[in-house]
């Protein structure tokens, strides 16, 4: 964990390096452990509201080796308390770590009952 700050009401959003090992795929390659081992730094961008809570596996395979740069959310239990609207305070305490797709949900769910 690298930053973290709490952004949302309960929610923090932090910066975390995530280190994939590729999974089942790269456990019979062996590893060299004489001499010095150089990898290649490539940097991704291009991250679209969509992918923004995606994780790497999701983004590009489980066979993916390899360290990215990630934000996330983490939903608090412990924080607060906060002087919100009942209807918000529900919303936002509902399970999951992300605020916007509680937030989202919350809209659908208005947008159903008033057709």
């Amino acid at each position: 964990l690298l930053h973290q700050e709490e952004i949302v009401p309960s929610h923090e959003y932090r910066l975390a390096l995530e280190v994939h090992s590729g999974g089942a795929y790269w456990k019979s390659i062996p590893v060299q452990e004489a001499g010095t081992v150089r990898h290649k730094v490539e940097t991704v961008g291009g991250s679209s509201p969509v992918e923004g809570s995606a994780s790497m596996i999701s983004q590009f395979g489980s066979a993916q080796r390899g360290a990215v740069f990630v934000w996330r959310w983490q939903h608090l239990l412990d924080s607060g308390p906060y002087n919100l609207p009942d209807w918000l305070e529900k919303t936002l305490s509902a399970e999951g770590n992300d605020p916007l797709r509680k937030l989202q949900t919350e809209l659908e769910n208005l947008r159903r009952w008033e057709q």
